[in-house]
């Protein structure tokens, strides 16, 4: 979601890798001083709030004076909380466990958002999305079995089950796409 050059690959290609765990890493230094000066001003409205609710007691400030503090506060810890996930986008992670593709970066190069990092494919569960003629459609329903074969694993068979049904047939083929 954010540029920047990428600071580390922590990944290769076709590495098999978990939920959550690191692909790459942009540089984010500068992004960090920033966050921690945010950090720093948003600690610095709540000790003067905190001081200035203690004067309001001995009426030495004014009730208007609390409240833009609280208002300060609010402010200076929102813009803190803004960098902080600034920061957080700078870590790429994966957001399922699968199978990696090959990766298309290397350390020192900038990324824009959108740009192709790396494909990243889950193989459990897998699914199968394939066409039927519209005739069939009365003897299909969710959740019914299937057994798939395919040409790259000749002999093996693979069990599921009917995920969805379109909700539309395809005009030009009169076939309705399932997946399971």
């Amino acid at each position: 979601e954010v540029p920047g050059i990428v600071s580390s690959v922590k990944i290769s290609s076709g590495d098999i890798v978990a939920e959550g765990q690191t692909l790459i890493a942009l540089n984010a230094d500068s992004d960090i001083a920033q966050s921690k000066a945010l950090q720093a001003s948003a600690d610095l409205a709540e000790l003067k709030l905190k001081r200035d609710k203690s004067q309001l007691a001995a009426q030495g400030v004014s009730q208007a004076e609390i409240d833009a503090d609280v208002a300060d506060l609010k402010s200076k810890s929102a813009l803190a909380e803004q960098q902080q996930a600034v920061v957080a986008k700078k870590i790429l992670k994966a957001p399922f466990a699968g199978k990696l593709g090959i990766t298309h970066v290397n350390v020192g190069q900038y990324i824009t958002p959108g740009q192709p990092i790396v494909t990243l494919q889950t193989t459990s569960p897998m699914l199968v999305d394939f066409a039927l003629p519209q005739q069939y459609l009365s003897t299909i329903k969710l959740g019914q079995a299937v057994h798939v074969n395919t040409d790259t694993y000749p002999g093996v068979q693979f069990d599921g089950e009917i995920t969805a049904i379109n909700s539309s047939i395809d005009i030009d083929t009169r076939n309705i796409m399932i997946e399971a």
